[in-house]
């Protein structure tokens, strides 16, 4: 069975205590404040290898 692709975030809005992620297939997600502060360690290690690269990719506006 081939991978299926990674869902791309199209769009990401600060919400009260969280924010609203919408993916390319139309869906859309709440994520909480608290569940984003307690993965923030993973999200450093992401940061951290290359983190110019990356930060330059992440910054281009979204189609």
């Amino acid at each position: 069975m081939p991978p299926t692709p990674s869902p791309l975030v199209i769009e990401a809005q600060r919400l009260d205590g969280g924010v609203i992620v919408t993916f390319d297939d139309g869906r859309c997600a709440v994520y909480s404040a608290i569940l984003l502060y307690a993965t923030l360690p993973q999200a450093q290690e992401v940061l951290e290898c290359d983190w110019k690269e990356d930060y330059l990719t992440l910054s281009k506006p979204m189609r």
